[in-house]
This record gives C-alpha cells, structure tokens and sequence, in this order.
C-alpha cells in the first residue's frame, strides 16, 4: 500500500511540473529567475552566460537579462547583467534591469 501511495505521488508530481512548465514567448526579455520560475530553463541560462563569456555563479543566473528567441525549446540569449537587480516585467511586456538602487 505505501508503494502504490509513494509511486502515484511521484506520478502526480512528474505530470504538474510539466503542466506548470512553458516556454518564453519570442521578442520578450526576462529576468534569469522568472525564466527559471515558467519553466526548466537552468541549462539555457547556463549555456546563455557562458556563450557571452559572463560568471555562471546563482547570482548572475538569477540577475541577469535575457532575450527569448523562440524555437521548439523556447531558446534564450545574454542581454546584460543587472547590477541592481532584475524587474519582472507585467504579462506580454519585457522585464528589464533596475538602474539604481
């Protein structure tokens, strides 16, 4: 009875990441950790950073802008580093870097 329990739990939780889960819309820029909020964007991001020659360190993960191209995989590149800090923009609208603290 605990393995059926522990084995449709585990189910559940495989079917809601992957319902929560999206892409970025293309033309859009987001902030590294809204990406990281809509979906499994960690080796995009990854690859993004270390595609521009930036610190792949969780702050620059997280602080960082990137532009979303599109495609199957919702494919992002490097827009900048934001020193203050990453502004989540509103829905359908870019994020952007705070410009001073």
């Amino acid at each position: 009875m605990v393995k059926l329990a522990t084995s449709s739990l585990a189910i559940l939780a495989a079917v809601m990441s992957t319902v929560t889960a999206r892409n970025c819309t293309p033309s859009l820029s987001y902030c590294g950790a809204e990406l990281l909020d809509i979906g499994n964007y960690a080796s995009e991001i990854l690859a993004a950073l270390r595609l521009a020659g930036e610190p792949t360190d969780a702050l620059h993960r997280k602080n960082s802008l990137f532009y979303c191209t599109g495609g199957s995989g919702g494919e992002v590149l490097f827009e900048a580093y934001c020193g203050f800090g990453c502004v989540w923009g509103p829905s359908g609208g870019d994020s952007y870097c705070r410009a001073f603290e």
